[in-house]
């Protein structure tokens, strides 16, 4: 997987994405970043200390992810909200525990908030590209949705 969707190339990229956007959003004085499949590992980099200050975002948030391991989340110090599913071959129920028991550590360490949301019956790639046909899959699309959008609200508001 990692020779089709590499990771520390899109590095410098994600993060001159970011500085672009900040400088030219002075208002603005949170950012969030969040990554669906390969771009998960973007963003678990952008809230870590690795990403150069000026690209580093306030919160970070994924769906379905590929390429990543439980060692990205040592770095990250900001909150996290991390969505996974039941069926998913690039981030299997074992990865996902190891995943989190490292973010939750990381967390902690941090004193940041960070949450695992479990969709169960669904397959990789359900939050964005998912069957909307399928009732089933249509209200956990409308869920990770809802679940994002809440995430982000209370985290990169003012007053958080």
């Amino acid at each position: 997987m990692l020779q089709y969707f590499p990771r520390e190339p899109t590095y410098p990229i994600v993060a001159k994405s970011v500085a672009d956007i900040r400088a030219a959003n002075t208002s603005h004085k949170k950012l969030g970043a969040i990554g669906f499949c390969w771009g998960a590992p973007s963003v678990l980099y952008l809230g870590s200390e690795n990403a150069p200050k000026e690209s580093q975002v306030d919160a970070v948030a994924f769906a379905h992810p590929s390429v990543i391991e439980a060692s990205d989340f040592e770095q990250v110090k900001v909150p996290g909200l991390y969505m996974c599913c039941e069926v998913d071959k690039q981030f299997p129920k074992e990865k996902q525990e190891a995943a989190k028991l490292v973010a939750e550590k990381s967390a902690e360490e941090h004193d940041v908030f960070s949450k695992f949301v479990y969709f169960p019956r669904v397959t990789h790639g359900w939050s964005i590209k998912g069957d909307s046909e399928n009732a089933y899959t249509a209200k956990a699309m409308r869920h990770a949705a809802a679940e994002a959008i809440s995430f982000f609200g209370l985290e990169l508001s003012t007053s958080s």
